[in-house]
């Protein structure tokens, strides 16, 4: 884990910084937000009934290098932007499996399947099935 010009390890800077941030949220704020994402589960749920998965990059961004970590705010920039495409499914309590795409030598890019709640295994089968098409392409 590379340190960052604070010389803390990144990850420990990061958490750090949110868990100051989180303890700026009200109570009330927290319980609304829980609510929503259940209401958002459940109309997820609908719609997604009629399809095995959704398809989407993995993450929306390429890696930042090191240096562009060391601004508070440009981390939090980048880091929300690499999680926006993961934090669906993690939010909405999806599975999700990513494959990696990229042609070689080229940066790495990956394609994310998000299935069913529950359904695991069928999303599991659907990558194997997806990941066996890549290959012989």
């Amino acid at each position: 884990m590379a340190p960052s010009s604070t010389g803390r390890p990144t990850t420990i800077r990061a958490s750090s910084l949110a868990w100051r941030r989180g303890g700026t949220i009200l109570a009330t704020d927290y319980v609304a937000a829980q609510r929503r994402i259940a209401s958002l589960r459940a109309e997820v749920d609908r719609a997604m009934a009629s399809f095995d998965a959704l398809v989407m990059p993995t993450v929306a961004i390429l890696p930042p290098r090191l240096a562009e970590l060391d601004d508070d705010e440009r981390f939090f920039a980048l880091n929300a932007a690499a999680l926006r495409n993961t934090l669906i499914a993690s939010i909405l309590d999806l599975p999700a499996v990513s494959l990696p795409v990229q042609a070689p030598g080229a940066p790495p890019v990956g394609l994310m399947m998000i299935g069913r709640r529950g359904e695991d295994l069928n999303l599991l089968a659907a990558a194997q099935a997806v990941e066996s098409c890549l290959h012989d392409s």
